[in-house]
């Protein structure tokens, strides 16, 4: 089998945070200083490797709208998702 090379590649720095706290008060620099919250996830998305690997406890569904509800109910603290995944109806059930 042939693969072409790469033509786009995505990382993502970027969290939703739960509402429940202020947002300047969530810190973080490092994976490990992701331990401190609860953390929320899509079974397998890119960041399911990087999050096992580093220890951390995460609190997986099968969907993002699982994800999204837990996040506005105050079940997890952060949830990451792709900016290019965070089209206008993620804002919609977001603000909900």
């Amino acid at each position: 089998m042939l693969f072409s090379d790469t033509i786009a590649y995505s990382t993502s720095k970027f969290f939703f945070y739960s509402k429940n706290r202020p947002r300047d008060s969530y810190h973080y620099e490092t994976l490990e200083d992701l331990r401190a919250y609860k953390l929320g996830g899509i079974i397998g998305y890119f960041y399911e490797e990087i999050f096992s690997e580093a220890g951390l406890d995460v609190d997986y569904v099968t969907k993002e709208q699982q994800a999204i509800e837990k996040l506005k109910r105050g079940r997890i603290e952060l949830l990451p998702l792709r900016r290019a995944r965070r089209p206008a109806h993620h804002k919609e059930k977001l603000s909900r």
